[in-house]
């Protein structure tokens, strides 16, 4: 029988259980089951393309990343990335891994110096005619501008760590709710 993949579908055998241990029935403990799901979280973002994100659930051992980077300038749009998972296994079975690589390019709104100035006064035009380095740099805030890279009210980087815990509740197994209902229906009235 091939090992299950990260992919495919959980199948519960009976007898099989998730999570921690349970916790013994005790009075006034209500016979339903918890079991916590954490999931640890980090990761960083910027205005440039730059996302690289992890999580991490110590409950499976299963980690997750992601790095994304723009190859060379924002200018180009070009991006590479890597994303990949790693789940081990029980002692001694197999490690479920799977990684994949990414390379694109964004269509960004090219700006060019005839552009910016067109848009000028013809005063201000003389000065950025004869000052190339000073129309590079005003072409470069008009590109900026368009393809909102640094932009006022958009996030210039971003750093984020935290943890998800979730915690279903899970109803008892048919065996121990057949146990506890033979029980009540026995210890009730005329059931001694």
């Amino acid at each position: 029988m091939p090992s299950p993949s990260f992919f495919d579908a959980m199948e519960m055998n009976s007898g099989t259980r998730f999570g921690p241990p349970n916790l013994p029935d005790a009075p006034g403990m209500s016979a339903q089951q918890y079991a916590q799901n954490l999931k640890l979280k980090a990761g960083y973002s910027n205005t440039w393309g730059t996302n690289i994100g992890a999580e991490y659930d110590p409950s499976t051992g299963t980690f997750k990343g992601n790095v994304d980077v723009p190859l060379g300038s924002h200018r180009t749009g070009w991006k590479a990335g890597v994303s990949a998972y790693a789940r081990p296994g029980f002692v001694g079975g197999p490690v479920d891994t799977g990684a994949m690589f990414t390379l694109n390019k964004k269509t960004l709104d090219q700006v060019d110096t005839a552009d910016v100035l067109n848009k000028v006064s013809p005063n201000l035009r003389a000065l950025l005619e004869a000052n190339p380095q000073a129309a590079e740099e005003l072409r470069m805030q008009e590109f900026n501008r368009r393809n909102n890279f640094n932009q006022p009210g958009t996030d210039k980087f971003k750093m984020y760590a935290g943890f998800d815990v979730n915690t279903p509740n899970q109803s008892p197994n048919p065996q121990q709710f057949l146990q506890q209902n033979m029980l009540e229906m026995l210890n009730g009235p005329g059931g001694q």
